[in-house]
């Protein structure tokens, strides 16, 4: 499934867990090499077990948490970013002041599929959408949303332009 709904129409998106590989294996190698040393009989001291395991549960709480934290949801009406557990931060901007929407993959993220998207305004802000799976897929969404907006911006200057002439 690409993405949550939360009512009809409206995009939810977490951080991807593909951006965080890279850190999930450094985690599992510091443990696994604990381990092999330990298997072979080498000396393997306690400060080594101990900074293995640490290395290992922040390599995966760390990630997990951004996660948990991050959602990002795009709807016909906004681009809202929300961040936080006990202080939550929204990052609001309406579809009406949205000029652009970039996407940015590096290579590595165009071979696992995911990247950011950056919404940029008017007057110069930005929303970062970062890190999350199949961005292709979700670039049309936020374009077919402008252009509902700029259809329905133009249907009211029509409108308006057929009431001031008569």
């Amino acid at each position: 499934m690409l993405h949550d709904t939360k009512k009809s129409g409206d995009i939810v998106l977490k951080v991807a867990r593909k951006a965080f590989l890279h850190i999930y294996v450094l985690a599992s190698l510091a443990i696994l090499t604990t381990l092999f040393l330990f298997i072979l009989g080498k000396p393997t001291p306690l400060w080594m077990w101990i900074v293995s395991i640490i290395v290992l549960i922040m390599g995966v709480k760390i990630p997990e948490l951004e996660r948990f934290t991050t959602q990002y949801t795009i709807s016909p009406d906004a681009v809202v970013v929300q961040t936080g557990i006990f202080t939550k931060r929204r990052q609001y901007i309406t579809m009406n002041n949205i000029i652009d929407v970039t996407l940015d993959q590096s290579v590595w993220q165009r071979m696992l599929n995911y990247g950011d998207l950056s919404v940029h305004t008017f007057n110069d802000d930005t929303i970062n959408i970062g890190s999350i799976n199949n961005p292709k897929e979700i670039l049309p969404h936020i374009e077919r949303f402008i252009t509902k907006r700029d259809t329905k911006e133009e249907s009211k200057k029509v409108k308006h332009n057929a009431r001031t002439t008569k």
